[in-house]
């Protein structure tokens, strides 16, 4: 219920996507029912099968803002890919 109420009152929808690519084809479908503009605040998960390769197409081809903030090599040792 409160998934809902924040989904509607939302100027932006933003969302994470730690899957495979059509999960995350998925996720934008049901996101942008809403109307309005839509961003996916993090999605690589190698591991899980999400890789820049297969997701930023589907991210450029649905006008979809794509936030990646573990590229870069840093003391929160993003970089590396989970369960490493």
């Amino acid at each position: 219920m409160i998934n809902e109420y924040i989904l509607n009152e939302s100027d932006i929808i933003t969302f994470h996507a730690y899957c495979d690519v059509q999960c995350t084809q998925d996720w934008i479908n049901d996101m942008k029912k809403k109307n309005r503009p839509v961003v996916c605040t993090e999605y690589m998960a190698r591991l899980a099968n999400s890789k820049f390769l297969t997701h930023l197409p589907v991210f450029k081809q649905e006008k979809v803002w794509a936030i990646n903030w573990g590229f870069v090599f840093g003391r929160t040792q993003t970089y590396y890919p989970w369960g490493s």
